[in-house]
């Protein structure tokens, strides 16, 4: 058991109980990233764009954010706690994530739509992964 500080009190606290509910989440985060990888495409052909150039451009918007964005994720990493930005970055993609099954039960969901959310929830793995090699 492990004493940690917190405003004068002092709480004992299962080092291993704290890693062990980490590795699940994430687990069910690695999960999450390959069902979308195999489900984006699919949501793609469900909408009825049969086109080559479209499924490389969905795919190349997965690998983009990490041009772009790794440098200052990078930064954030080292100047905040990892654990946080894990935390907000999965929430974060759980949310955007859910986006699709409402725009598509709402019949608004087009091409468009689905490459900004493919460019939203891979902006935030940038910031996950990242935090998660720190």
């Amino acid at each position: 058991m492990t004493t940690i500080f917190t405003g004068g009190r002092s709480r004992p606290i299962d080092v291993r109980s704290v890693e062990r509910l980490l590795m699940l989440v994430q687990g069910g985060s690695a999960i999450g990233t390959q069902i979308t990888v195999v489900g984006l495409p699919l949501v793609l052909l469900a909408l009825g764009e049969e086109s080559a150039v479209l499924f490389g451009v969905l795919a190349a918007c997965r690998y983009v954010p990490f041009l772009l964005f790794g440098y200052y994720a990078g930064a954030l990493a080292d100047r905040k706690p990892p654990r946080a930005i894990m935390l907000l970055a999965d929430v974060g993609r759980c949310v955007i994530l859910a986006v699709i099954p409402v725009l598509w039960w709402f019949d608004a969901l087009n091409v468009l739509l689905l490459i900004a959310v493919v460019i939203s929830a891979s902006i935030l793995r940038v910031f996950f992964d990242t935090a998660l090699m720190v």
